[in-house]
Parts: C-alpha cells; structure tokens; sequence
C-alpha cells in the first residue's frame, strides 16, 4: 500500500496507473500520475497483500484489506482497465498522451 502526495482533487480528471511486479520474492508497487512515475517502486508489500494468492474481492475505490473494506473513495472513476502484464512507463506515458489528444 502506497500514497502518494499530490492533490488530485482539484477539480480536474487525472490518469492514475498503479502497476504490481514480482520479479523474486517480494510485491512492488509504482503509483503513476497522469503519465509520469509518482511513487514506487516500494517493496514493503509482504504480508499487507498476496496477489498471487488473491482470495477476496477486488474493489476500486475502497480499501480491501482481507476482506475487510474501508477508505471509500468519494470521486468518479472512470475507463478502468485491468492488464495482465505490467505496463512499461513508456506505454503509461502513451495512454496518458493519448487520453489529452496529443
């Protein structure tokens, strides 16, 4: 679990990716903003989080934590996508530009 500081209630929409790699032992995590990197990678997942072994629900715009839900978000959200793979930052940064017309 990450946070990040950048205000994001500003009235505007934001492109927020979060990308989840396990290239040994250990869960990282990046948090990018509108296409550019703002946290990460932080490795202190273990044992908040086993994606490998996913055994509850998945919720966007709440916390779930063993499923236990808390910290509801109170925005939209909108055009969600799951991948399979994580996105390189290059192609973060390509949805991003795409999504402003650019």
């Amino acid at each position: 679990y990450q946070s990040t500081d950048d205000t994001l209630n500003d009235g505007n929409w934001h492109h927020l990716v979060i990308t989840w790699d396990k290239p040994g032992s250990d869960w990282y995590q990046n948090i990018y903003i509108d296409g550019i990197l703002d946290r990460g990678p932080s490795s202190d997942l273990s044992g908040y989080i086993g994606l490998d072994t996913f055994d509850w629900d998945m919720l966007l715009g709440a916390r779930n934590l063993r499923g236990a839900v808390s910290t509801r978000y109170a925005g939209d959200l909108a055009e969600v996508a799951l991948y399979q793979t994580k996105l390189s930052s290059t192609r973060i940064a390509a949805h991003y530009n795409a999504g402003m017309g650019t």
